[in-house]
């Protein structure tokens, strides 16, 4: 699994190999946040060099350093803290300056099923939106006391534009335009929905082959849409 850059329309490149990337993140300095198996790692576009965050985190209920069980999504605001959903289904969050002593944060077990990734709007009072092992789309409040299903894949799955059953592996939110790009593993494809009303309605913007799951996507500053995928070759 590798990052890929895909400008809408155009053919893709990859900008980094040898790396086993279920997550990504691309903070507001075109750095590229990846884990690497139970890492995460750091890699500067600029200069090409890749340098390690963390592995680990400091847990207060067990005294002392924690590894981190092989993360499955990331996301990095504004302040450069990282925030990291491991495969425990726990959010733990990082300040830059100490990547080895994150803060827990239970929200795991909120809205329906478990998280399987995270996107943090910050243009929206850091409200902060996950996909869960039930195919919905659930916003959260910034304090996680209040919860509401924004797109419920259950609900769609007879929409003529979008055939087939979905399945919600990562999403990320445009709050300019109010749009909603999903990750769609099962049906290989990338899906943009309108968070503007509830017509429950979207659009297939990208379609994969057969053999080309899409994992993690991502948007950096000037739009441009990452994909992590899984080629299974033949």
């Amino acid at each position: 699994m590798f990052p890929n850059n895909y400008i809408i329309g155009q053919i893709p490149t990859t900008v980094l190999s040898n790396a086993t990337c279920k997550a990504l993140f691309i903070d507001r300095y075109d750095n590229l946040y990846f884990v690497d198996l139970g890492s995460v790692k750091i890699f500067n576009r600029t200069n090409g060099n890749v340098t390690l965050f963390t592995n680990s985190y400091y847990d207060k209920n067990f005294g002392g350093i924690q590894p981190l069980v092989f993360p499955s999504d990331l996301y990095v605001d504004a302040s450069s803290r990282l925030y990291a959903l491991d495969s425990s289904a726990r959010v733990i969050r990082y300040l830059p300056e100490q990547p080895n002593n994150g803060t827990f944060l239970d929200d795991r077990d909120h809205g329906l099923g478990i998280a399987q990734c995270i996107f943090i709007n910050e243009a929206d009072n850091n409200a902060f939106y996950t996909c869960n092992s039930i195919p919905t789309i659930t916003k959260f409040t910034n304090d996680r006391s209040n919860w509401t299903i924004v797109l419920d894949g259950r609900m769609t799955v007879d929409n003529t534009s979008l055939n087939g059953s979905l399945s919600f592996d990562s999403v990320i939110v445009d709050s300019l335009h109010q749009q909603l790009y999903i990750s769609d593993t099962k049906n290989r494809r990338i899906t943009q929905w309108s968070l503007s009303n509830n017509t429950q309605t979207g659009q297939i913007i990208i379609q994969f082959s057969n053999t080309t799951e899409p994992k993690r996507i991502r948007l950096d500053k000037d739009k441009n849409l990452y994909v992590a995928v899984i080629d299974q070759l033949l």
